[in-house]
């Protein structure tokens, strides 16, 4: 019996932070989440293991599925059967890319899903998150810069001790989707340094733009290939509140809804 082809679904090729609305756009470097059937990657998400790379490096075949972006495998970070999350390959910054995924990837009984057009970007900078909520208002996965303990309203996980930020903090808000950095990387290698962003950046906190000099770097995550940073020094008059983040990296702004908790009269 012939396998079933994979699909991928109507709007299925999303930011992997799965903002509300999504990010439906591609810029190189970033990670993204497919989504539709027949993959064969079985029915629970399979995560890439340390097994699973070649030369160091995430692979482009990842049991059997493949990828391709504009024509280029994508590395594979893991899939199921309906899920595929890959960093985006060397890209253009405008107009429209094709994605498919291939099941079978590389053998004489390969099946390809039809092509999709998702837009092409300078970058797609969307912030990860502790919860997701279907209104989109959600708090950012966010650290102390110094301490790299957890930064959140002390209510959003009961007992675990972690506390919002505050005025006058490091912190450090992990994110994806901020493209080129300087030196840069090959997509599917794993950052063995910091490197910043090389287009312009402003953050926005609280619907105020923060001065330069309090946006420490914007760039990749060492060792986390597709996994970026924001590094924030809270200004002095930072205000309390569920403050919305946004960071805008060569014109292009991340989902308005996030959040970042600050409480300074409560520490």
């Amino acid at each position: 019996m012939t396998s079933p082809s994979p699909q991928i679904d109507d709007g299925g090729v999303k930011g992997a932070a799965l903002s509300i609305p999504p990010v439906q756009a591609l810029s190189t470097g970033g990670i993204g989440s497919i989504f539709g059937k027949n993959f064969g990657g079985g029915a629970t998400f399979q995560s890439l293991a340390a097994g699973d790379l070649v030369n160091g490096k995430a692979p482009t075949n990842f049991h059997g599925i493949c990828v391709e972006i504009a024509g280029i495998r994508a590395p594979i970070f893991g899939a199921s059967d309906t899920q595929v999350n890959v960093q985006v390959p060397l890209i253009g910054t405008s107009g429209k890319v094709s994605v498919r995924v291939l099941t079978s990837c590389g053998t004489a009984t390969q099946l390809a899903s039809s092509p999709v057009n998702v837009a092409a970007q300078v970058s797609t900078p969307e912030f990860f998150y502790f919860v997701q909520n279907a209104n989109g208002k959600n708090p950012v996965a966010a650290a102390d810069s110094l301490t790299s303990a957890y930064l959140a309203a002390a209510d959003l996980f009961p007992g675990s001790g972690i506390v919002p930020a505050r005025a006058k903090q490091y912190v450090t808000v992990y994110a994806t989707g901020f493209a080129t950095t300087s030196p840069s990387f090959t997509p599917g290698d794993f950052p063995d340094q910091l490197a910043g962003v090389t287009a312009s950046v402003r953050v926005l906190l609280g619907g105020r733009e923060l001065p330069a000099a309090n946006v420490i770097y914007a760039g990749v995550t060492p060792f986390s290939p597709g996994l970026y940073q924001l590094n924030l020094l809270l200004p002095d008059d930072t205000p309390d509140g569920d403050l919305s983040l946004v960071i805008e990296i060569g014109g292009v702004q991340s989902p308005a809804g996030p959040y970042l908790t600050v409480r300074s009269g409560l520490q």
